[in-house]
């Protein structure tokens, strides 16, 4: 029984990569197309702020619309969020909300000059942790869940099960740690390239 719910959290696990996956996939495809209709990068990622982080993307907004984009930008790097989500609502919550930021930070390295290539990356990072904390999440659901059930019954979890479980949380949050890493060096990069611009390239993207 506990195997086949070990298999249910890797096939869980799976169709929540492979949305998030199927999303990024399509985005990708559909900027250049509208790129082409001329339809601007402001106006398709420019997402009206929602949530308790709003206040965050209220302030960015007030700069660029002053045209402040010094200050605009120094915003938008304290602005970016990495802790862990405690429920599924607030992990949802601050992946919008890092993909508000980041639309905002397309805007002033427009103004800038600059062009974010590893912007992508930084992306797929933050996508990437919304889908580790989501199993995550659901993990430590299950274990509590199944431990209260046994509990109900006057059983106690098996050892084994137990340090099953932990050996997994152990692992998504070791993936937790890694992206987190990966996200610091990558969002630094991208700053940095946004405050100076590099000469234009064959094969640069620019987003218009």
């Amino acid at each position: 029984m506990l195997m086949g719910f070990f298999d249910s959290i890797i096939a869980l696990a799976l169709a929540v990569i492979g949305s998030f996956a199927f999303c990024f996939l399509g985005w990708t495809l559909v900027m250049p197309i509208l790129a082409v209709l001329g339809v601007s990068s402001n106006k398709l990622r420019a997402a009206k702020p929602r949530g308790k982080y709003r206040k965050h993307v209220t302030k960015i907004d007030r700069y660029i619309e002053s045209d402040r984009y010094d200050l605009a930008l120094k915003e938008i790097e304290k602005a970016v969020i990495l802790t862990t989500g405690r429920s599924e609502n607030a992990i949802n919550e601050i992946r919008d909300h890092n993909q508000t930021i980041l639309s905002r930070a397309i805007i002033v390295s427009e103004q800038f000059g600059g062009r974010i290539h590893n912007l992508p990356d930084v992306e797929r990072l933050l996508l990437e942790r919304s889908e580790i904390q989501l199993i995550h999440l659901k993990t430590k659901d299950s274990l509590k869940n199944i431990s209260k059930k046994r509990g109900k019954a006057g059983k106690k979890l098996p050892e084994w099960s137990a340090s099953e479980f932990k050996k997994k949380l152990s692992a998504i949050e070791e993936k937790l740690s890694r992206n987190k890493q990966e996200l610091e060096s990558a969002l630094k990069q991208l700053f940095s390239a946004i405050r100076k611009p590099s000469k234009p390239q064959s094969g640069d993207i620019t987003y218009h």
